[in-house]
């Protein structure tokens, strides 16, 4: 009987220290989530930054659509900041 019980204070400790492990690594995973959304929002504002302080050079050029697929469709884009016509920041 005492093995029994021994066995099963070993689990139960154990048990006790997965659901530990397991919530700390629930709330690393919420601070690397929230690290990610700060860092696109900076990615996004330097993006926008860019594209307003730049000297564009606008290149004339085809490409082809795969969905739907479509040969030589045209597009505008600059060379320096890449940004197109169709370029849209979502803030």
């Amino acid at each position: 009987m005492t093995d029994n019980m021994t066995v099963l204070t070993k689990l139960k400790n154990e048990l006790h220290a997965l659901k530990n492990t397991l919530f700390y690594k629930e709330e690393e995973v919420k601070n690397l989530k929230y690290d990610i959304e700060k860092k696109q929002e900076q990615l996004l504002e330097h993006n926008i930054i860019v594209v307003q302080n730049c000297e564009h050079e606008w290149e004339n050029d085809f490409i082809d659509s795969m969905i739907p697929y479509r040969l030589s469709q045209p597009i505008r884009y600059c060379t320096k900041c890449e940004l197109t016509d169709c370029t849209t920041f979502n803030t």
